[in-house]
């Protein structure tokens, strides 16, 4: 009986289609991994937004931790003011997020959703809040970092409880430290910090186990200021691709006008599916003078007339076709 052999053209042909077809599926699991991040990218960044306005709106010196713990210079004054060391007078205080950081951190879980069953399944894991990790501005693997508090929906929240305010390099401006109407405080150290360029930098790790739990691929990290803004960062070094902020894939925003006309506020769309940084940066939300606006170009001059008030907007993600 005669064995009937494959030609070569017929293993081509064979090994092309089975190509095809790979290429087909890592491009669909690529899709719904990139769908993933954006999804989850935009849920990160609208649950800090809320957060933080919520404790800003609900500030009380009396109440908050920080009073107590050292976070007020009080230097002998009276009737709930604090100490100004540039004016070297009582004023009344501003309103802050909380001064220290682990009053920041229990305050913040209190706004949340969290789950201390997920939480128990990390090594090194005691309660919200006790995280003993350290996180410095170089680490890129987040594997085996204990994190702050774990989300029911798994995302992972670090660094909220170890290091106090303190001065955000990126948006340090010296446009906002000459502006007498800068609004400031002294800490307890002595040290004065303007509440829009000082804060809390917080790392989401978003999609918490199922991922590698590395720098700029599903964790991002976000400043949030003491005037109670939340600025997603993004990666600053020469040969990296657009990510976080500076993508209009992990966030696409919106920047608006309002300003009065005939005695009529009117609301007016300036700019339209631009990345965050693009939008914060050209509309003023950011001075222009700071390292987190470094390449911005078209900055927009109405939004800094007197009667014009600009904003940004993020565009909620939706998922197509299940992905």
């Amino acid at each position: 009986m005669r064995k009937r052999a494959y030609t070569l053209a017929e293993v081509i042909i064979v090994l092309v289609i089975m190509a095809v077809i790979a290429g087909i599926s890592i491009k669909i699991t690529k899709a719904k991994l990139e769908s993933l991040i954006s999804v989850n990218y935009y849920t990160a960044y609208s649950t800090l937004d809320e957060v933080t306005k919520a404790i800003l709106d609900n500030f009380d010196k009396k109440q908050d931790g920080s009073y107590l713990k050292g976070g007020f210079t009080l230097e002998s004054c009276t009737g709930g003011q604090e100490w100004d060391a540039l004016k070297n007078k009582c004023v009344s205080p501003i309103k802050t997020l909380p001064r220290t950081a682990k009053n920041f951190c229990e305050v913040f879980e209190s706004y949340l959703n969290t789950s201390n069953s997920l939480g128990e399944k990390i090594s090194g894991w005691t309660d919200s809040c006790s995280s003993t990790s350290s996180i410095t501005d170089s680490t890129t693997d987040f594997k085996n970092i204990v994190p702050d508090m774990v989300l029911r929906n798994g995302m992972r929240l670090y660094n909220l409880s170890k290091s106090n305010p303190t001065v955000i390099s990126d948006l340090s401006s010296a446009q906002l430290s000459s502006d007498e109407n800068s609004a400031y405080y002294t800490n307890a150290s002595g040290t004065v910090l303007y509440s829009a360029q000082s804060g809390y930098k917080v790392y989401v790790d978003l999609d918490g186990e199922s991922g590698d739990s590395e720098l700029w691929y599903d964790v991002y990290p976000f400043y949030i200021t003491m005037d109670g803004n939340v600025i997603p960062a993004y990666d600053m070094s020469a040969s990296a691709e657009e990510t976080g902020a500076s993508s209009k894939f992990h966030l696409l925003t919106n920047a608006y006008d309002q300003f009065v006309e005939s005695d009529e506020v009117k609301i007016e769309k300036i700019l339209n599916n631009e990345s965050y940084k693009n939008s914060a940066c050209r509309a003023k939300r950011i001075n222009s003078d700071t390292k987190y606006c470094s390449g911005t170009s078209d900055i927009l001059d109405r939004c800094s007339q007197d009667g014009h008030q600009c904003y940004i907007e993020a565009v909620r993600r939706v998922t197509l076709l299940g992905y």
